[in-house]
C-alpha cells in the first residue's frame, strides 16, 4: 500500500508495476515482497524505515532478474 503525503486513503499497487514516490510519501511492504528502489535525482534523500524481522535473519536478500523472452 502506498500513502500520499497529505492524501487521506491509500493506492493499491499490483505487480509488476512502477510508480514514483515524493516527499512524505510512504509504502507498507508485506512480508516475501520483492522491490526496487532507485534515487533518479541529482539531490540526496532520506529514507526512513521501521522493520520487523525474523530474528537472526538478514534485512535484505539479493534476488537475479531474469530478462523476458
Amino acid at each position: 500500500m502506498i500513502r500520499r503525503a497529505g492524501a487521506t486513503t491509500d493506492e493499491r499497487l499490483e505487480g509488476p508495476a512502477t510508480t514514483k514516490l515524493g516527499p512524505g510519501d510512504s509504502v507498507d511492504e508485506v512480508a516475501g515482497m520483492v522491490h526496487f528502489g532507485a534515487n533518479e535525482t541529482d539531490r540526496p534523500i532520506v529514507i526512513l524505515a521501521s522493520l520487523l524481522t525474523v530474528s537472526g535473519e538478514g534485512l535484505s536478500v539479493t534476488v537475479g532478474t531474469t530478462a523476458a523472452p
